[in-house]
């Protein structure tokens, strides 16, 4: 296998289970079927370690392509995230969980923020590491075009808990905070920060502000996090 053809996967272990296996097992199937034709070679299950061994929030990597390639447990750490900016990359394609993310990481690792809020074509999609979910009076909203639909993504659609739409980088004024979701992160984890926290074309403005089209000022991020999981 190639660099360019290794995905990973990676899990919740909490409260003695798996959670939401199926849909971490449908969407591997669908990568295998997309990039190999068929597969994965590999029954997913019996490979996986016993979660009621395990005590509090562990994250499982599943690193495979055709064949498995290794898994890997963990105890998880959030991380901290206290501000955001918004950076454009509208060629940027991670459709799929790939292992390599070089170039999301060297987005994070190039800005003075905690994250960034990648946007495309004048439209916001994800953070380097989650899904987005913006929260307002009206209710709980993502982003209609992500980079990645992430299975705590697809979960909280289907149960109808947050509403997809299309977000614009110059409607962010409109909400009031994100919160970040990923497989390892649910809403009532409460993961996130206010608007007043995103900066970039649009950022650092309040709801109902007129949202500023100057870029920010790098001295006015507090200092950056350093971050333990991914």
């Amino acid at each position: 296998m190639t660099k360019e053809n290794i995905f990973l996967e990676t899990l919740k272990i909490d409260g003695g289970k798996i959670h939401l296996l199926e849909l971490h097992k449908r969407r591997m199937a669908r990568t295998c079927g997309e990039f190999f034709g068929s597969g994965p070679n590999f029954e997913l299950g019996p490979a996986l370690p016993d979660p009621g061994r395990l005590r509090g929030r562990h994250k499982l990597r599943v690193t495979y392509g055709l064949e498995l390639v290794k898994i890997e447990t963990e105890p998880y750490k959030f991380r901290e995230i206290d501000s955001l900016e918004i950076v454009a990359a509208d060629g940027l394609d991670y459709s799929h969980k790939f292992l390599d993310r070089g170039e999301l990481e060297a987005l994070r690792k190039n800005s003075p923020a905690d994250d960034v809020v990648i946007s495309q074509n004048g439209f916001l999609t994800d953070s380097s590491f989650a899904n987005l979910v913006f929260q307002n009076e009206e209710g709980l909203f993502t982003p209609e075009k992500c980079l990645l639909p992430g299975v705590k993504r697809e979960s909280l659609l289907a149960l109808g808990l947050i509403t997809a739409r299309p977000i614009r980088v110059s409607e962010l004024n409109l909400y009031d905070r994100v919160l970040l979701i990923n497989a390892m992160t649910d809403l009532e984890d409460d993961r996130g920060v206010d608007v007043g926290k995103i900066f970039g074309p649009t950022g650092g403005q309040g709801r109902g502000r007129p949202a500023s089209r100057n870029y920010f000022r790098p001295e006015t991020f507090p200092a950056k996090k350093e971050n333990e999981d991914e």
